[in-house]
């Protein structure tokens, strides 16, 4: 009984190798639950329009322990300054190699800005399927020229994943002016987007390690067979 207990064991272990280190998938940036509340730093702690300095870009990554991932649902704090026929897009763009954004790589969603509300509110974009790179850096873009939507900025550096990236605007208006990338940590003006990334192990890997656990049950079955013949 020992042995066909630990033979189960083995073939379990053997599943969860198989899978690598997809068993880290799930939210890899949240910084949705920081301060939002005036204060010092960053001067300027109101929520961002987007008609003042974008596009606006936010950045996350995968890191080495993320592998076999797919992008899944992206949350942005997100209000508006009145009901407009206007809208925006959110998509999801490439790093440049020198931490800035780069090519983009999909459109996750064009959406009414009447779908907001009037408050900073945890805005969703949910069922996406994007495939991502191990130890990679992505950015989310939000966009849209006549947009009347302000994404919201944390005081603070904390939250999941947030330390190592970045936040991108335009200095002075809609694709004008000097074009400025700044690190989260970095608080003196501004802190980093509010967001939440969460990504899910591709649908392979999971079948991949139930084959690895479904051989080593046969396996295990077979031995008892063989013992009770």
């Amino acid at each position: 009984m020992v042995r066909v207990r630990n033979f189960l064991l083995v073939a379990v272990v053997a599943a969860l190798v198989s899978m690598g280190d997809t068993v880290n998938a799930g939210v890899v940036f949240d910084n949705l639950n920081s301060v939002t509340s005036p204060g010092v730093p960053p001067s300027n702690p109101n929520p961002d329009p987007l008609s003042g300095d974008g596009p606006q870009y936010a950045s996350f990554s995968t890191g080495g322990a993320f592998s076999g991932l797919t992008l899944s649902d992206v949350k942005l704090l997100l209000s508006h300054n009145s009901g407009t026929a206007d809208s925006f897009t959110v998509s999801l763009v490439a790093d440049n190699g020198s931490n800035s954004p780069g090519t983009s790589i999909a459109t996750l969603g064009n959406f009414a800005d009447s779908t907001l509300q009037s408050s900073p509110t945890a805005y969703d974009v949910s069922g996406l399927s994007v495939a991502l790179a191990a130890n990679t850096r992505y950015w989310i873009e939000v966009s849209g020229a006549s947009s009347n939507l302000s994404w919201s900025f944390a005081q603070d550096d904390t939250g999941v994943g947030i330390l190592s990236e970045y936040s991108a605007y335009y200095s002075t208006g809609y694709t004008t002016g000097t074009f400025v990338v700044t690190a989260n940590t970095d608080l003196s003006a501004s802190g980093p987007y509010q967001m939440q990334v969460t990504t899910v192990p591709e649908p392979g890997t999971f079948s991949l390690a139930l084959s690895a656990l479904g051989l080593g049950v046969i396996g295990m079955a077979r031995r008892r067979l063989t013992r009770s013949c």
